[in-house]
């Protein structure tokens, strides 16, 4: 038996201005913000892709969606598995889309990809579950996407002390 689930407007709206902008196309140019960790190559950005902490950092924002989910709306939260692939159906031709090219160009391992799979995925299922839980640490990496930079990884504690890096 196939579900088909439709995506929620704040989704879908989130998908579309990810699809307008033009990713990593200010990756470098200096950045005012005091609240990050900047890099400024390619190298530096995929170093972090390739942390454990990093990946780590990334893994826990998920798990502290889902057990809240699970813990305070076990019965919106049993959606999960029906809602993921409809992410994923909509967002994996996005990806592709916009990262072939710079894969190609500046010959970017799988860390990359999966870095940027791992953070438009969730940034889209963080906003299916806005209702109940405010989107919070991919919402932030959205907002570097939508600007043009790449958030790469975090140095520092986590979840309070700690910055995101971006390039």
């Amino acid at each position: 038996m196939t579900h088909s689930w439709q995506l929620k407007p704040e989704t879908l709206q989130m998908i579309d201005n990810l699809e307008k902008t033009h990713w990593f196309a200010h990756v470098g140019e200096p950045i005012e913000n005091q609240n990050i960790v900047q890099v400024f190559s390619w190298k530096e950005a995929v170093m972090y892709c390739r942390q454990r902490y990093s990946s780590n950092v990334q893994i826990e924002c998920r798990n502290l969606l889902t057990e809240r989910l699970c813990i305070e709306h076990s019965k919106r939260y049993q959606l999960w598995n029906v809602i993921a692939p409809a992410v994923c159906a909509v967002v994996e031709p996005l990806i592709i889309g916009k990262t072939n090219d710079i894969i190609r160009a500046n010959k970017l391992p799988k860390a990359f990809l999966d870095t940027v799979g791992w953070d438009i995925h969730n940034i889209c299922m963080e906003l299916e579950y806005a209702d109940l839980i405010p989107p919070r640490f991919f919402a932030e990496r959205a907002k570097w996407y939508l600007a043009g930079h790449f958030p790469c990884g975090w140095e520092g504690d986590f979840p309070v002390g700690g910055k995101l890096v971006v390039f």
